[in-house]
Parts: structure tokens; C-alpha cells; sequence
């Protein structure tokens, strides 16, 4: 297991998860991320907000980036701008 940190990109500016989870992969990192950015889609829908400029940049505990990940990638294909 490893720690994970999911901060997400607005812009320039990027809020840090302080706490991060513990995750077997960054295989699994990424589905925690996609599961997230879902539920987080949902709530800007309902209140009328717009999350698609922003991003998930998961971590290592070294504070190192793996990988980032469009908020819109959790939409289904039919629904992304592209």
C-alpha cells in the first residue's frame, strides 16, 4: 500500500490534499480519482456550477505528480467537450 494524494488544479492554482489515502496502486489511485471527480460533477450540476476547467493531479508522499486527470474524463464520452 501507498500513500495517495488527490489535489485538484483550478487554473493556475492548485488545492493540496493534506491527507491523502492509502491505496494498494496507482491503478487504484487513478479509479479512487475517476469515482471522485463523478460525485464532484454531480454536486456542480445540481448547484449549477461548472467543473470543467479543473483536474485531479494525484501525488506520491514525496509530494511528486503521477499523473493528472480531467474532471470531464468521468463524463461519459458522449458528454465531453472535445
Amino acid at each position: 500500500m501507498a500513500m495517495f494524494y488527490f489535489h485538484i488544479q483550478i487554473g493556475d492554482d492548485l488545492v493540496e490534499d493534506l491527507e491523502g489515502i492509502d491505496l494498494p496502486d496507482l491503478g487504484a489511485a487513478r479509479e479512487e480519482a475517476f469515482e471522485a471527480a463523478r460525485g464532484i460533477l454531480v454536486e456542480a450540476v445540481k448547484a449549477g456550477g461548472d467543473w470543467a476547467d479543473r483536474a485531479f493531479v494525484i501525488a506520491d508522499e514525496q509530494g511528486s505528480r503521477l499523473m493528472s486527470m480531467s474532471m470531464t474524463d468521468a463524463l461519459p464520452k458522449g458528454l465531453r467537450r472535445e
